[in-house]
């Protein structure tokens, strides 16, 4: 039974609703689709991450605690620093706030991927 719910039919149609099976499925679904919506997160900030020796951009992670909380950070001990002064002159490549540009860029399809994770549990 997909997400607790299966539809049978003969003569005419009958669902069967299994609640512990439903809310599962969203449970799991959340979780994927938080962890999907933080990656692709990464994948928008990437270009715009700035670049001198890559030791930034390789300390990028996502982080998630299992019920539906995902974490996008980087682990640089200067991350902070250059993120939040955008006046810095980048040397090589990128830009401030450079992760808060690519939540901005990239909210709509965050939340269609979202959903997506937690409608396909339910088929």
């Amino acid at each position: 039974m997909a997400g607790g719910v299966k539809i049978r039919k003969r003569n005419r149609s009958h669902v069967d609703w299994n609640p512990h099976e439903a809310e599962e499925a969203a449970r799991s679904g959340t979780v994927l689709g938080s962890r999907a919506a933080a990656k692709a997160v990464l994948r928008t900030a990437d270009p715009i991450t700035p670049y001198e020796t890559g030791e930034l951009k390789d300390s990028a992670f996502v982080n998630d605690d299992g019920k539906g909380l995902a974490i996008v950070g980087y682990q640089a001990a200067h991350a902070a620093k250059q993120h939040e002064n955008p006046e810095y002159s980048f040397r090589g490549s990128g830009e401030g706030k450079w992760l808060e540009t690519a939540v901005k860029q990239s909210r709509p399809s965050l939340l269609k991927a979202m959903a997506a994770e937690v409608r396909g549990r339910f088929r």
